[in-house]
């Protein structure tokens, strides 16, 4: 390593060691924290929002955990593909799924949709701002799902989302008087059209 004559290593050095001794891990942890160091000081420059240490640390490990979330989601993913090439759907499937945000009432929804015989067909993803519940956001990705089916304009569709409460309503021919009733009443209507 190449020492500048004050006898301190200068930045790419040091940063080029951290991420050649590091393990992935510390690596991730680094990459984070610079990446939001460098966002904290634009909000400062740019929007005069301040953020504390202890709220840069929480949004680190939040990043972290997001990512080990994607990577168990995604290595889930792979195991379910591989059984579906061992048995055929009869229809198209479309799958769902969401993460909510309740700190800014927002939720990302996420859609994959697969062929009758397996094959990956599409995916698309979505923010939606200003939703006030968990619940509701399930709901809303189970809308966006029969609205892909249409748009793709396939005849017979099967929709898979994680929330039970939510794909009872979806299934059930009375009528809803939840605080989602809305939502389930347009995907009743949306759905007689397969």
């Amino acid at each position: 390593m190449a020492w500048t004559t004050n006898m301190q290593p200068n930045f790419w050095e040091w940063l080029t060691m951290v991420f050649e001794q590091g393990t992935d891990e510390q690596c991730r942890y680094f990459f984070y924290a610079f990446w939001l160091l460098w966002y904290a000081r634009n909000q400062v420059v740019h929007e005069r929002v301040y953020s504390t240490g202890v709220d840069l640390t929480q949004k680190v490990q939040n990043l972290v955990a997001e990512y080990e979330g994607v990577r168990a989601k995604k290595s889930l993913l792979n195991m379910v593909c591989n059984q579906r090439t061992k048995k055929t759907l009869p229809i198209i499937n479309i799958q769902f799924d969401v993460a909510f945000d309740s700190r800014n009432y927002r939720s990302k929804t996420g859609l994959v949709v697969w062929g009758n015989t397996n094959e990956y067909l599409a995916s698309k993803s979505f923010i939606h701002y200003d939703v006030v519940s968990p619940f509701a956001t399930e709901a809303y990705a189970g809308l966006e799902a029969v609205e892909l089916g249409i748009e793709m304009g396939f005849q017979e569709i099967q929709i898979q989302g994680d929330s039970l409460t939510v794909v009872k309503k979806y299934q059930s021919t009375t009528i809803d008087y939840s605080v989602i009733e809305a939502i389930i009443r347009d995907i009743q209507a949306k759905k007689l059209g397969f």
